[in-house]
Parts: structure tokens; sequence; C-alpha cells
């Protein structure tokens, strides 16, 4: 046992969550300033690049397998401990862990309706693995759309004894911490014919105090029907008798069932307003399907 003379040391885990959808007020690209960064690209967290970043099983066509690509780009050597977990989105975007006994009663989970393999892997610098997920639902299943979410969490490396060592000499208490870089997608098995509709609601343009802050497009998406919807989100300007200009953009944004809208807010690359009307458009990816979700016009105030 170590004397109080020792050196205590402890590890502190930082749990890092990164989802696949933004957050209220933390998009960051903004057109035409910056370039936004496709929700296809894959994800990376740390030193670990996964794609893609979601997983739909739908009835047609049916596919039972699917699989999701980890990258280690790091320089050394890494290894990932992978579990299902159950999470809601709250109006604001912001994706929060269910813990068991909290489930409500209009929440659908698909970590019964899958497997995957495997449970935990190794990666070398730049080497690449793939998770298998197979879906398992019963014949009987109600339908709905079913969610849970793929967590990828990192596992610390064992602690330096050396470095531990050469500082017990010098007495006192030294914290170390240990960063643990995690990242969910979510899993989705749609059971049935579904569908989804969405209205858009309180446009309404914030220009900030700060100066060094971007305006922001504030918006309601209000979702109904049997499914989750997901696409991106743009802004134009159309001044007077001129053409439409893109002038922000959040690319991959969900509204997870059973909620029935979401708050987002929209970076501004804001030219010099001269009358005229804001666009906001809540489209499908083209790979989806391109189903434009709704569009809501805002004039200029």
């Amino acid at each position: 046992m170590l004397s109080l003379r020792k050196i205590i040391s402890i590890t502190v885990a930082l749990a890092l969550w990164l989802v696949t959808i933004p957050l209220w007020g933390a998009g960051t690209d903004t057109a035409p300033a910056a370039s936004p960064t496709p929700a296809a690209q894959p994800l990376q967290p740390g030193n670990l690049q996964v794609a893609p970043t979601r997983i739909i099983f739908e009835s047609n066509p049916l596919k039972r397998t699917r699989e999701v690509v980890l990258i280690n780009v790091g320089d050394t050597k890494a290894t990932y401990r992978l579990s299902m977990v159950r999470q809601r989105m709250t109006e604001t975007g912001k994706i929060e862990l269910i813990e068991k006994g909290q489930e409500k009663a209009d929440e659908l989970f698909a970590d019964n309706l899958v497997r995957f393999s495997p449970h935990q892997v190794t990666l070398e610098p730049r080497a690449a693995q793939s998770i298998r997920i197979q879906l398992t639902k019963p014949e009987n299943l109600a339908d709905g759309e079913y969610r849970s979410h793929l967590y990828l969490r990192a596992v610390p490396p064992e602690k330096d004894e050396k470095a531990t060592s050469a500082a017990d000499t010098n007495g006192g208490l030294v914290v170390n911490l240990v960063p643990i870089f995690g990242i969910s997608i979510p899993v989705i098995v749609r059971q049935g014919q579904l569908s989804a509709k969405v209205t858009l609601s309180d446009l309404a343009l914030q220009l900030p105090t700060d100066p060094q802050q971007p305006p922001m497009f504030a918006v309601r998406m209000n979702r109904t029907g049997t499914q989750s919807t997901f696409g991106d989100l743009t802004v134009t300007y159309t001044a007077a008798g001129s053409k439409p200009v893109l002038i922000g953009q959040i690319n991959g944004i969900a509204v997870y069932t059973p909620n029935a809208s979401r708050l987002a807010a929209i970076p501004l690359g804001l030219p010099k307003l001269k009358g005229g009307h804001f666009t906001v458009r809540y489209q499908q990816k083209a790979d989806d399907g391109g189903v434009l979700w709704a569009e809501a016009t805002l004039a200029v105030p």
C-alpha cells in the first residue's frame, strides 16, 4: 500500500462523444466563405476514421448485412471497443445516452434486432478493419422505425510505468488525464411502409453582438409521420431583381423519431442586404433520393 509520501496516480477518463448530426448552433460550415463538409465524408474523432456514418436496414430492398470500415489514420497502434447503446435526440439536436430503465413508451430501439462482429479491434497505423452488422429481426416485428447507436470507444494505452516510477521519487499528487475518444453512429431498422413530412417555421435572422461571431439563421423543423428525416439545410439570399446566392449551409442534419421538431441555427456568410428575401431549404441528399423535405422564405427585415 502506498504511503502518503508516495504519488497517487489517477487516470481520469474523458469521454468525448461525437455524432453524425450537428448540435444547435454548433455548425461551422458557412457558404460561400467556407466549403461545407458533406455528411457522407468519413467521421474522424482523434485518429479514427469511420465510414459510412449511418447504417439503415429497410424492407425494400431488404439487405441483411452492412459493413462499417474503421481506419487508424494515426501514427501509433490503437484499440477500439464496440457496443450498442440507446440514445435520444433533444429538440436542440443534442444526443443523450438513455440509461437502462429510462426508455419512453414511444421509443423503438434496434439493438435487439442486429448483431455485429468483432466487438474489439486493434489497428496498426494506417490499417483498416471492417465491422460486419447483421439484421436479425423477427418475422412478426411491428411496423415502425427502430434505432440504436453503434458506439466505438478508444481503449486507453496501459500506464507508462517508467514515467510513474520516476515521478514517485518527488512525492505529491499527480493527475494523469487520459482522453478517451469515442463516436456513435446510428443503426436504423425500418419495418413496413413508413413516411415522413416536414414543415419549417420560426424563421429568424440573428445578428451577433460579438463582431467576431457570424450571423445565424434560426429555423424549426417540424416532423410528422413514422420515420426520421435526414438531409442538408441551406439558406440563400435573393436581393430584389437578382439571382439567389447561397449564404449558409449545414450538411447531414437529422430529425429522429419520435421527435416532432428540431431547432437549428445556420451560420451565414452574410452579404450587404438590399431588400429581397431569404429562402431556407431542407433537402435529402442526392444519393438518398434528393427529396425536398421542406422550403420556406423570410423577407429581409
